[in-house]
């Protein structure tokens, strides 16, 4: 939502418990159900907008429905024009009365019209795009996860201006490690949730850096900490409302303090109406209601009934395998994306989380790196694999283990 409709009396509160405003029945593709839900949109009328991630698919839920309605929807993960894989989220353009849509697997921003659309437009290609937001003068802002960077568009504008990041990975204030979700308040100050850093970062207009308003304390679960923040929103008073992630509660941070509060959740993962379980998306409506993406209880709000079916991230680390509870979707991007282009034959293998890490990590080491038993098994691994994949980082949170096409290869 845009920020000219955020008003937050500065001493209200919330429930505990929340209410189911959309799925609540488990994991699945039908119109009752979510299948991890990332980001949202409430629109004026109390309309929330859904990108359901794994369901490759963007849902509308008429306030007091039971059920939603596809309003644009992949037949599976594709890159085809009408089809989306991923997706993250999702903001309505008024101007165009239009979807904008971050189409994370298929590398693109997407236009989708609100009423009996069929097809997309894609505004923004080449792009490992994750949050968006809109300010009142129509101008959209895209995290690209990929280069570390917030930039500004004009709508038919593809190559947009820098406003947040662009220095490279690093904790630097003028550098962004991973930007994941953003917000514009009316002043035009952009703010930025950043999951590697555990912190949220405010760039005025035309500032060369930022501060931290959030977090930045490292990553951990008191009051001064975040860990992996996500959905982002700011009132008119500057306070900032940010998706604690990893830390299953909604944290609300006055301007100027050391420490926020958790005004939602903050009572481990679960599926209890007062408990979240790895909450992304985040959003309020016109009333001043709380809106959050519960991403593992498929629920937006709260009192659902769901289950915490997987972790979110990896981990641990265990005799050349991942934990059993490694997310999926994770895997299934990486397998989809570098495994079939790493096939000269255009042959497409996917393979699930346990094959990937388990069968063909433990065969590659069997047939190719046999020679250097004697090493202990975790430093052998990550060192042979950093070197044999060229030094391919994907993610600290997996302890410097190193993933791209050829360990999955059969080369």
């Amino acid at each position: 939502m845009r920020a000219s409709s955020i008003d937050i009396h500065p001493n209200a509160t919330w429930s505990k418990n929340g209410i189911t405003v959309a799925g609540g029945h488990g994991r699945g593709s039908k119109t009752d159900q979510l299948y991890h839900p990332w980001g949202l949109y409430v629109d004026n009328d109390l309309t929330v907008y859904v990108a359901d991630y794994r369901g490759h698919r963007i849902m509308e839920w008429k306030s007091g429905a039971t059920n939603g309605t596809v309003v644009a929807e992949a037949k599976g993960p594709s890159n085809g024009i009408n089809q989306f894989e991923f997706p993250v989220d999702v903001i309505i353009d008024k101007e165009t009365d239009s979807l904008i849509i971050s189409d994370l697997g298929n590398k693109r921003v997407v236009r989708w019209a609100r009423r009996n659309g069929t097809r997309g437009d894609t505004i923004i290609s080449n792009i490992f795009c994750w949050g968006l937001t809109m300010d009142d003068n129509g101008y959209l802002y895209v995290a690209d996860i990929g280069k570390r960077k917030v930039r500004r568009y004009k709508i038919g504008d593809t190559q947009g201006k820098l406003v947040a990041g662009g220095n490279g990975k690093g904790e630097r204030l003028d550098q962004l490690s991973e930007p994941h979700h953003v917000f514009v308040d009316r002043e035009y100050s952009v703010y930025v949730s950043e999951r590697g850093d555990h912190r949220v970062m405010k760039w005025e207009q035309g500032a060369t850096q930022g501060i931290v308003v959030a977090g930045g304390q490292g990553k951990g679960n008191s009051l001064s900490q975040l860990n992996f923040p996500a959905g982002v929103v700011v009132d008119q008073l500057g306070t900032v409302y940010v998706a604690d992630c990893n830390n299953h509660r909604i944290m609300r941070w006055p301007k100027g303090v050391t420490q926020g509060s958790a005004i939602i959740g903050g009572n481990g993962s679960g599926a209890q109406s007062n408990q979240l379980a790895y909450p992304t998306g985040l959003s309020f409506d016109r009333h001043g209601n709380l809106y959050v993406a519960d991403h593992i209880n498929h629920r937006k709000g709260f009192d659902l009934q769901g289950k915490n079916l997987l972790n979110f991230y990896v981990t641990s680390w265990e005799h050349y395998r991942f934990s059993s509870e490694v997310t999926n979707g994770f895997c299934y991007y990486l397998n989809r994306h570098w495994v079939r282009r790493e096939y000269d034959t255009g042959r497409r293998d996917v393979y699930d989380i346990f094959t990937v890490m388990k069968v063909k990590v433990t065969q590659w080491i069997d047939e190719k790196l046999h020679r250097i038993q004697s090493y202990p098994p975790s430093s052998e691994l990550l060192l042979l694999v950093k070197k044999k994949l060229e030094d391919i980082l994907i993610h600290d949170r997996l302890q410097l283990i190193y993933i791209k096409a050829k360990i999955l290869s059969h080369d």
